[in-house]
C-alpha cells in the first residue's frame, strides 16, 4: 500500500510551533538550525596572540542555512540553543623569517566575554620568511545560554605573520548539529 502525505509545516507541539518547513522544491528547513561562514575582510599582521577582528559574512555563491550567528568586533554570539560544529582555518605567511609556530584557537566565553578558555589550539610552524602555512582546528560545543555564552578566535604567532584573506585562507564556520 502506498500513500502520500502533502504538507508544507511539520509542528513541534500542540500550540503550533514549527518545527520544520519544506518548501515546494521539497527542501527540508528545521526551526532551529544554523549554517554560517565568515572570512577575514583583509590581511592583518599579527605578532603575537591576539583576538581576530575583522570577520565578515561569506560572499555569495557561499550562503548561510536557517538562522546566521551574530559577531561583533571578532566576538561570535548564538542565535539559540543547541550543538554547534564550529571549525576555523588559519592561512598565515611568515613576515620577516622562520616562526616556530603560527597557528590559531577556538576559546568560549561563559560570562558574557569577561574571560575566555581556549577549547583548542593549532600551532604548525613555517620554515622561512614568505613561507606559508594553515591551520585547522574544530571543536563540538552545547550551548545551554545565549545571553551569556561567546566564541573568539585568536591568532598565536611568534614573529610578525600575515592573516590572509585570500581565496578565503582565513575563516570559520558554525553549524548547529544537534
Amino acid at each position: 500500500m502506498t500513500g502520500q502525505i502533502n504538507v508544507d509545516k511539520i509542528g513541534a507541539r500542540s500550540d503550533g510551533t514549527t518545527a520544520l518547513t519544506i518548501n515546494s522544491n521539497g527542501t527540508m528547513t528545521p526551526s532551529k538550525m544554523v549554517y554560517a561562514s565568515f572570512r577575514t575582510s583583509a590581511n592583518t599582521t599579527f605578532t603575537a596572540q591576539q583576538l581576530v577582528t575583522n570577520w565578515e559574512a561569506m560572499p555569495a555563491p557561499a550562503t548561510t542555512l536557517g538562522e546566521s550567528m551574530t559577531h561583533s568586533s571578532g566576538i561570535f554570539t548564538f542565535p539559540h540553543t543547541g550543538k554547534f560544529l564550529i571549525k576555523a582555518q588559519f592561512q598565515q605567511n611568515a613576515n620577516g623569517g622562520a616562526r616556530a609556530y603560527a597557528g590559531g584557537s577556538i576559546q568560549y566565553s561563559s560570562d558574557s566575554g569577561g574571560s575566555y578558555s581556549k577549547l583548542t589550539r593549532t600551532l604548525p610552524s613555517i620554515y622561512g620568511n614568505g613561507s606559508w602555512t594553515t591551520a585547522y582546528a574544530e571543536v563540538l560545543i552545547g550551548i545551554t545560554n545565549i545571553s551569556t555564552e561567546r566564541i573568539a578566535f585568536h591568532v598565536y604567532v611568534n614573529g610578525s605573520t600575515v592573516l590572509s584573506t585570500s581565496e578565503n585562507g582565513t575563516l570559520c564556520i558554525f553549524q548547529q548539529v544537534g
